[in-house]
This record gives structure tokens, C-alpha cells and sequence, in this order.
């Protein structure tokens, strides 16, 4: 920051040095070519002197000499004018990109603004070309302005030239009446005069260039940069913000704190079964079985034996023979309290399992309303609708996939009351008399009332709970149900917190 200061006002004060600089450059030219040619003239006075013997004039020439040199200063003064205008010519032609110094020029009319316009100009062309490039607009634009203002002053310079040139021929030819008066003196004296006049105007112009030279450098000197400084700049080597120590600290804490808000945020905004407790802490149920979260992948194989899923499976198919016992051709209803909540999942798996310890079993589709097991094992729809509406003969197709096991499906899609016909009275009891297990695949207990209707021809119920996705106000539906549907266990299904030694395991 230092630096980039010192620099601005260094670059300051070279702006305003530009003009001074021009000046005192072209004063520098032309002081030694007038030093030489004023050492000439004295030298030429000197040599006259000594080979005319010339020291004094006659006492009687003196007030004609006066009245000559008063004509003569006046001519001097308009030829040192002239000689100027010359020189400013020959400067702007030589260097038509340099300024002008107007300090040497006795300012007349409108050539003072003229050249101080030139000079702005020219200052103003040198900062665009520090930015851009020599043929942009901008500069083209400047370009022609100073074409202009330079043909002003050549004009000027012109008048100026030809004022002065009548004016020197005025007083020139005024200034031979005192000629004529004098004509007895020598004509020698007439050449020392000429020569001491061209003396003096390289004498009075080597002191004015002289003096001019000493008023630009003394300008020169003055300048001072547009800014000044009134407190320099510091730096510390620690940044002032951020407080490394405040961060660290505010980071710990967020990181003690968003966790344990986000998880206490979680629980008093969760509204779904989340746990085994959650489960016993709103109602009295047996839970039978577990089936843990698997991929689709793992859902559909059938093949692996030592599946996870599978094991679980069997470990269900235990739990339920020892609740039934003894007791032959077992009645299971399966239900739930909302769809997808995965009973027809367990309701295909079960049959499997239990077809896997060498049992009898029927797996029956009563969700009339929305019938999946069908697509889902790829067999025929037709079943228990047909039957019961249609009167058609009951259709029992076998499940080969796997361990064989027989199947009833749904029927055709039906909305009306078909739980009610006094066929079911007649058909689940015909049916279990010819199997060791038949599994009732029955509507949501909570949506529809099928569950309760056919849960007096049940011998158990098995009550589908899914994880993260029951909702805990529906548990006060199953304490209900409880009552209703005989022997009520419950199986929570898409389990997800089983301990990894478990599932390493199988």
C-alpha cells in the first residue's frame, strides 16, 4: 500500500512536470545555438573595432544618434518579437507531438488560449495513449482536435509574422529620416551600429531565454502531488477478522449442538414406528417375528438358502407352530393397518417357508379390492370373486417356484360387500379340512372392515407392522383389533437396526 502511494503521487507530480519539462528542453535547444551566434557578433564588433580603430563618435552626432536608437530599439524589440514567432514556428513544425511553451511568447489576443488548449490536449493524448493503443477512437478523436488547434496557430503565427514584418518595415523606413541626418558619419560607424543591434537582440534574447528557463525550473520545483498522506498505512501480521479463536470455538459448539438438536428435533417430530418400544409402550401384542429391510434384489431370490431373509422366514414359521401347538389344519389371517406395508410380501414368503418344512399349505388372496399375489407370483386372476359371483368352479392353481404350494387368487377386482356372501361360511372351512396351513391374505384392518369379517374363521392373526412407516396413532387401531381378530401377533416388517454380526452371520 506504501509503495502504490508513493507511486500515485510520484505520478502526480510527473504529470504536472510535463509541461515544464517541454519548456525548459526547448529553451535548452535554443540557448546554445543563440550562444553561438552572439559570441559571432561580438567577435565580428571586435574585429571591426580593431581594424577601423572605431572607439567613440563625435559629440555632434550624439542627439541624431539618440533619436536613431530610440527608432532602432523599438525595431530591436519587434525583431526579437518576430524572432520568437519564428522560433515557436519552427518548434511546432519540428515537434508537432511536444507542447508549446507558451511562457516565452508575449501573449497577445487569443493565441494565449489557443496554445494553452494545445498543450491540454497534448497532455490529455500522452494519458489515453498510457491505456490504449495508438489507432483507437479516442485517440484519433484527440488526433484531429490538435490537427485543428495546430492549423489555428499556424494561422496565428502567420498574422502574427506579418503584423510584425509591417511593423518593422514601418519603423525601419521611419528610421531613415534620422539616417539621412546623420549621412556625414562614417559608413563605418552605420555597420558597428548594425552589428551592435544584432548584439543586443542575441544578448536581450540570450537573457530572456536565460530568465525564462530559471522561472520554469523554479515552477517546476514547486509542484506537489494532488494527495498527501495523513496517516500511512498499517498492517498487523494477524488478520483482524475472522477471530480465529471465536471460529474454532462457535464450529465446536455447532458441532456438539446441531447434531443433538437435529436428533432431539427428530423425535419430538416423528410420528412413525421407530422401534420394538414404540410398539410396546402402545399396546400389549406379542410381536412374532422380525423381517429385516432387503434389497429388491434380495426380496425376489429364492435361491439362496442361507439368506438373511430366509432365515428370518424360518425363524417366523417357528414362532407360529409353537403358538398353534397341536392343533391341526391352522387358519392364519394376515393384515395390516394401511397398504404397502408389506403383508403381501410375508404372506408369499410365509407360504414358502412353511412349504420348505414339508407342510400343506394355501395361500388365498381375500384383498378383493386390490389383488397383488397374482402378478406377483405370475398366475391366473381368476379365483375367489369368480367363485362367490359368478358361481364358477373354485380355481387352485400350485405355486412351482420354489417349494410347491397351492394359491386362490382374488378374482376380478370387486368394490362390493362380497365379504358378505354366506358362501365364505361354507368355503374356509372346506378349505382348511384339505390343508395343514391356509394363509388369508386379507385387506388393511384399518382402511376396510374384511379383516373383521373373516377374522371368526381364523385360528391366529398375524398383524403387519412396517418400520419408519407405521404410524404410532395407528397402534390404538391394533389394541382394537386385538380384540376383534383371534390370537393377534404381531410382525414388524423392513427392520433396519440389526446388529452387523447378525447379518455377517448369515
Amino acid at each position: 500500500m506504501k509503495q502504490l502511494i508513493s507511486r500515485y503521487q510520484k505520478a502526480s507530480i510527473g504529470e504536472k512536470n510535463k509541461v515544464a519539462d517541454n519548456t525548459i528542453a526547448f529553451i535548452n535547444a535554443n540557448l546554445a545555438r543563440i550562444s553561438s551566434e552572439l559570441v559571432q557578433v561580438e567577435t565580428r564588433i571586435e574585429h571591426f573595432r580593431k581594424r577601423h580603430r572605431v572607439i567613440d563618435m563625435a559629440e555632434d552626432s550624439r542627439q541624431a544618434l539618440q533619436n536613431l536608437n530610440t527608432n532602432a530599439s523599438e525595431e530591436k524589440q519587434l525583431a526579437v518579437h518576430l524572432k520568437i514567432v519564428k522560433l515557436l514556428e519552427g518548434h511546432l513544425r519540428a515537434k508537432p507531438s511536444a507542447a508549446i511553451p507558451s511562457a516565452l511568447y508575449p501573449q497577445e489576443g487569443n493565441f494565449e488560449a489557443l496554445i494553452g488548449k494545445y498543450n491540454e490536449m497534448e497532455l490529455s493524448r500522452t494519458r489515453a495513449l498510457a491505456s490504449l493503443a495508438p489507432g483507437h477512437p479516442d485517440i484519433r478523436s484527440i488526433e484531429k482536435q490538435m490537427e485543428v488547434l495546430r492549423t489555428n496557430l499556424f494561422d496565428a503565427i502567420q498574422n502574427q509574422k506579418q503584423e510584425l514584418a509591417l511593423s518593422i518595415s514601418a519603423i525601419h523606413a521611419y528610421g531613415k529620416g534620422f539616417e539621412a541626418e546623420i549621412s556625414r558619419l562614417p559608413g563605418h560607424q552605420r555597420a558597428l551600429l548594425s552589428q551592435s543591434r544584432e548584439q543586443g537582440i542575441q544578448q536581450e534574447l540570450y537573457l530572456f531565454l536565460l530568465k525564462k528557463r530559471m522561472e520554469t525550473a523554479i515552477s517546476r520545483s514547486a509542484n506537489i502531488a494532488n494527495a498527501r498522506v495523513i496517516d500511512p498505512p498499517k498492517a498487523s501480521p494477524l488478520p483482524v477478522s475472522p477471530n480465529r479463536q471465536l471460529t474454532i470455538l462457535v464450529a465446536f459448539l455447532a458441532g456438539l449442538l446441531a447434531p443433538a438438536c437435529v436428533i432431539y428435533v427428530g423425535q419430538i417430530f416423528n410420528n412413525k414406528i421407530t422401534s420394538k418400544d414404540d410398539i410396546s409402550r402402545q399396546c400389549d401384542v406379542t410381536i412374532i417375528g422380525e423381517i429385516s429391510q432387503q434389497s429388491r434384489a434380495d426380496r425376489l431370490s429364492r435361491n439362496n438358502v442361507r439368506s438373511l431373509l430366509r432365515e428370518q422366514f424360518r425363524s417366523l414359521r417357528t414362532n407360529i407352530q409353537f403358538v398353534v401347538g397341536e392343533r391341526q389344519n391352522t387358519v392364519v389371517l394376515l393384515t395390516s393397518s394401511m397398504a404397502d406395508e408389506g403383508k403381501s410380501f410375508v404372506a408369499m414368503h410365509l407360504a414358502h417357508s412353511l412349504a420348505l418344512a414339508s407342510r400343506k399349505v394355501l395361500l388365498v388372496d381375500f384383498d378383493l379390492r386390490k389383488p397383488t399375489l397374482a402378478s406377483l407370483l405370475n398366475l391366473r386372476p381368476e379365483g375367489v370373486t369368480e367363485h362367490i359371483a359368478l358361481e364358477k368352479d373354485l380355481l387352485i392353481q400350485q405355486c412351482a417356484n420354489g417349494p410347491p404350494f397351492d394359491f386362490i387368487a382374488a378374482g376380478m377386482q370387486s368394490m362390493d360387500d362380497t365379504m358378505l356372501s354366506p358362501k365364505i361360511a361354507g368355503l374356509i372351512p372346506a378349505l382348511k379340512a384339505g390343508y395343514d396351513y391356509v394363509l388369508l391374505d386379507s385387506p388393511p384392518v384399518g382402511l376396510v372392515a374384511d379383516a373383521r369379517l373373516l377374522g371368526p374363521y381364523a385360528d391366529m392373526t398375524l398383524y403387519i407392522v412396517r418400520q419408519h412407516f407405521t404410524f404410532i396413532h395407528q397402534l390404538a387401531e391394533l389394541q382394537k383389533a386385538s380384540e376383534q381378530l383371534p390370537d393377534l401377533q404381531i410382525v414388524i416388517n423392513g427392520t433396519r437396526d440389526l446388529h452387523r454380526y447378525q447379518y455377517n452371520y448369515y
